[in-house]
């Protein structure tokens, strides 16, 4: 009688208490592979000894990862979007600040033409004022010469004054 000796008899208990341990171990192993509670039958793939972990209804390890995979690969499009995106605002940044260094440019351009106009027009006032003063004196003098109204009305046209011809002849003949 093998079973009759104590020391084998506690050997074999200890073996059965090793077999209830690992037991144990194998049912919360199965909880997180399959999702299943401990001490439940796994879902329909009957746990960690089965063939079909992942299949319908399975809320394991092989589901979580199928679930991890199908949100990378949706991070994974929206990160592509988002570069796209900040791609496109970039091309457009660099596309304003063209367009700005070239409204710059005809700023510039108009501030200068502006002077330029301002120095010209100074100008012709100066030359407005000094035919005023020569009319003034031909107008409180004696007597006016032919050639001295000739010479204003050369520079009543050359400071180019928008009068009509009419306008310059009434001129003169006011001036007679």
């Amino acid at each position: 009688e093998i079973f009759s000796d104590t020391s084998t008899i506690d050997q074999l208990q200890g073996l059965e208490g090793d077999i209830s341990d690992l037991t144990r171990k194998l049912d919360k192993l199965d909880s997180r592979v399959c999702g299943a509670e401990e001490g439940e039958e796994c879902g329909p793939c009957g746990g960690s000894r089965c063939e079909s972990c992942g299949g319908v209804g399975c809320g394991g390890a092989v589901a979580l990862i199928s679930e991890i995979g199908a949100l990378g690969e949706e991070a994974k499009e929206c990160t592509v979007r988002r570069e796209d995106a900040a791609s496109e605002a970039t091309s457009k940044l660099r596309e304003m600040n063209s367009q700005a260094g070239e409204i710059e440019g005809k700023i510039s351009d108009l501030a200068e033409l502006s002077e330029e106009t301002n120095a010209a027009l100074k100008e012709k006032e100066s030359d407005i004022n000094a035919l005023k003063e020569g009319l003034t004196a031909v107008i409180e003098g004696d007597r006016t010469t032919a050639d001295e109204i000739e010479k204003i009305v050369e520079k009543i046209e050359a400071l180019s004054l928008p009068l009509s011809q009419s306008a310059l002849n009434n001129l003169v003949e006011d001036l007679i």
